[in-house]
């Protein structure tokens, strides 16, 4: 039995189901209560950029505010973390600071910004209907989530929520969109990443790369813009990118790995083993979200997944994105055709999480759930990318498929609703399982999947 047809079984009665929920919601809830019980360190993100335009507005550096204490001298009362962003957001800032003063500020982005879009996003996780996902793979994967997410108030969840509106709101238009991704790339150059979306349309290649190439240009246009609008301060940005952004906070993605590694930072092997990290992420999004028929706004979750996952520096604010993405995989894998891979493929997912809400509850701390998640849903993403490369293959070459592909993630023909040229023959000649319907478990609303197989006439 598969872990969603376990857990599935034994949640069916309300009361059980309440409690499978509760203990999804445990880690993430309790560590939020804990913090405010504790008057632990939260806001410090927006507290950075507040001070930040204080200090600009009073005549001092943005980058000189002292961080981690309350007993900061440009704004007393505030804990703000190391400001990091280009020097003329601050100088933007200073006069709404000096109008409103810091502390009135601050309350404000809290109230009308920060906590209008988590409720946006908790939505879009949790409770917006997704056909072709489980939701109980949903609540599963948001107790990966760090306390941090919510705690740290930093801009980028306002701006993850914006990115996420303009796809839902605009669905038919990209414009909206792309105006949206620049805008936040002003702030922070890695929201380029969610232009990968414009490479996973239902479009003719030709179309997409078009439209990719041509926004990237934009997209460089504006980073440029922001490095030269920073002048003198711009030495001092960098540095301060350096030191906090890539060597104190490598966040919880590849950076973190390279570094729990040992590969240092700033090394030429650091170097070309990112942009490989970002090729792999980039390439498995693009074959998982062309190999199949997606609905739209499955679409849309395979291209924010794989814009996530394409920032090396993955932090918590990003992580709520990869809820629904992550049980999108998860719920796909639970459709294939091969037994075995499907199996370790669905409880390699579940048993994890699982014991991240184990270990969170009894105080596990050698175990780091929320790092943990995020190489899973990363692996699972490959292994499926991996299996949609093999139905290429397979299409160019039946004969010439390597073993070694098919020892090691399972046979072509078991994607689901799959039907090659010659039926159950030509399956069994390339290697594969018997064709069939899809499994029970897929909705019936779902759009179906694309026929891998199909050739053009001649």
């Amino acid at each position: 039995m598969k872990a969603l047809q376990f857990i599935e079984k034994h949640t069916r009665g309300k009361g059980s189901r309440g409690l499978y929920v509760t203990a999804c919601l445990f880690p993430v809830v309790a560590g939020v209560i804990a913090k405010l019980k504790h008057h632990s360190w939260m806001y410090m993100d927006v507290d950075a950029v507040i001070c930040a335009a204080r200090a600009v507005g009073i005549g001092h550096s943005a980058y000189g505010i002292v961080a981690h204490s309350p007993f900061n001298p440009v704004c007393p009362g505030l804990t703000p973390a190391a400001y990091v962003y280009a020097p003329q957001i601050a100088r933007t800032l200073a006069p709404l600071v000096g109008l409103f003063g810091a502390h009135t500020l601050h309350d404000l982005y809290l109230v009308l910004l920060l906590a209008p879009a988590t409720a946006f996003m908790l939505w879009f996780a949790l409770i917006r209907t997704f056909p072709g996902v489980a939701p109980t793979y949903r609540w599963l994967a948001f107790a990966a989530l760090s306390p941090m997410t919510f705690c740290c108030a930093n801009i980028g969840i306002v701006m993850h929520a914006t990115v996420v509106l303009s796809l839902v709101a605009f669905r038919n238009r990209k414009l909206p969109f792309i105006a949206t991704v620049l805008a936040c790339a002003y702030i922070k150059p890695s929201f380029l990443s969610y232009l990968i979306i414009l490479l996973i349309q239902d479009r003719s290649w030709l179309a997409c790369a078009r439209a990719f190439a041509c926004t990237c240009l934009c997209g460089v246009g504006v980073v440029w813009l922001s490095f030269i609008q920073a002048a003198s301060m711009r030495s001092d940005w960098l540095a301060t990118l350096r030191s906090v952004a890539i060597q104190e906070q490598p966040g919880l993605g590849w950076f973190a790995l390279a570094e729990w590694l040992g590969i240092g930072t700033g090394t030429p092997l650091h170097a070309i083993l990112t942009l490989a990290y970002m090729a792999v992420a980039a390439g498995s999004g693009i074959l998982i979200g062309s190999r199949f028929k997606w609905s739209d706004d499955e679409r849309i979750l395979i291209g924010l997944g794989t814009a996530v996952f394409l920032n090396p520096r993955l932090m918590d604010y990003d992580m709520i994105i990869l809820v629904p993405y992550a049980a999108l995989l998860a719920t796909l894998a639970n459709q294939f055709r091969n037994r075995v891979l499907s199996f370790n493929l669905s409880w390699g997912f579940a048993l994890p999480l699982a014991f991240g809400i184990f270990a969170n509850a009894f105080h596990i701390k050698s175990y780091h759930r929320t790092h943990t998640a995020m190489f899973v849903f990363f692996v699972m993403g490959l292994v499926i990318a991996i299996r949609c490369a093999q139905t290429l293959w397979l299409d160019r070459s039946p004969s010439q498929l390597p073993w070694h592909l098919t020892k090691l993630f399972g046979k072509p023909c078991d994607l689901p609703s799959q039907n090659p040229p010659g039926g159950t023959a030509a399956c069994r000649h390339a290697g594969g399982a018997q064709p069939g319907p899809a499994y029970a478990e897929r909705s019936s609303r779902r759009r179906p999947v694309r026929d891998l197989w199909q050739r053009p006439a001649g």
